[in-house]
């Protein structure tokens, strides 16, 4: 359920829909809901197998994993939000990836700060599903009474600017306003800011925070836009 296996499985479905032959390579447990059809689709390309080594390994996981293939050319899709690629990253990069695919200019900065040369970084945008992100999604409910809604959603975690985030709320706001931060979590973190949420709203004339920390099933997620 997480947004690097979302992207994967769509990834996979796109590629299928060109009749590129891909290979999915299972990294663990692969339970996909059934209502999910890039994940059927993914499963399906999982047991059709393929012949012959692969020309291309593209891979796209949290932690990265930078050992090379058994064959064929990596490339690495590996999103970074905060000032510099750790310079482990960049040296085991140096020594085992073929091309660095940066999903924004941003995340490709970062890897420029961090050393890596740039003619190995290539510019890859991610994609959307525009039969499932658009404006007449059916609206989620949400537990609050104020009529304008901030939504942030990804991994609540300190590199992610999360502290900014709430000190920038506190400051323009209070309990008075027609406000509400919605903060999307992710599962995967365990909650790391759960003490700071709770903090915040202990603050007197704090202002209305709403703090989603559980998974969300495929296609839920333009209702929550």
């Amino acid at each position: 359920s997480q947004s690097f296996a979302q992207v994967n499985r769509e990834l996979v479905a796109a590629l299928l829909d060109l009749d590129v032959p891909v290979v999915p390579v299972d990294t663990g447990a692969h339970h996909f809901p059934p209502e999910d059809p890039a994940g059927r689709r993914v499963t399906a390309a999982m047991a059709s197998g393929g012949s012959g080594a692969p020309d291309l390994t593209v891979r796209c996981a949290w932690p990265p994993r930078f050992h090379r293939p058994a064959s064929g050319k990596l490339a690495l899709v590996v999103p970074w939000e905060f000032g510099a690629v750790p310079a482990s990253w960049i040296r085991a990069a140096d020594r085992n990836v073929d091309e660095i695919w940066a999903i924004s200019d941003s995340v490709r900065a970062a890897w420029l700060r961090g050393g890596l040369d740039p003619e190995r970084i290539v510019t890859v945008p991610l994609g959307v599903r525009t039969d499932l992100f658009h404006p007449e999604a059916p609206a989620v409910p949400l537990l609050t009474e104020k009529s304008f809604r901030f939504l942030w959603i990804g991994g609540a975690t300190p590199r992610k600017g999360i502290d900014i985030l709430l000190t920038a709320y506190e400051r323009a706001f209070t309990a008075e306003d027609d406000v509400c931060l919605v903060l999307k979590d992710v599962s995967l973190y365990g909650g790391q800011v759960t003490g700071a949420v709770a903090k915040f709203r202990g603050r007197p004339g704090a202002p209305e925070i709403l703090h989603l920390a559980s998974d969300v099933p495929p296609g839920a997620m333009p209702s929550l836009y």
